[in-house]
């Protein structure tokens, strides 16, 4: 799968000294993180936390959609976000 191998890249640089982050661009209103479904896609939700654990950046950038235009409104890192999302609900 595409986004698997993406994310391994993204742990390999990080490996060699890259920072690196995998943002995930959100243009739904309402929606403030993406996270890995294990039933669905057990080895995307696996490659997510092991570039978690291995010091990649995890973005969500909620953004406002219109017809010519799509303004990011905030970005949290998925770490924080689960710290704050008890908050949220």
């Amino acid at each position: 799968d595409r986004g698997v191998k993406h994310i391994h890249e993204l742990i390999k640089a990080k490996e060699a000294g890259y920072t690196s982050v995998l943002a995930f661009v959100i243009q739904l209103d309402g929606v403030y993180a993406v996270r890995g479904h294990r039933m669905m896609h057990p080895e995307f939700a696996e490659a997510m936390e092991e570039a978690r654990s291995k010091g990649v950046l995890i973005w969500s950038l909620p953004c406002h959609v219109e017809p010519d235009s799509l303004v990011i409104e905030t970005h949290l890192e998925a770490n924080r976000f689960r710290s704050i999302s008890s908050q949220l609900l």
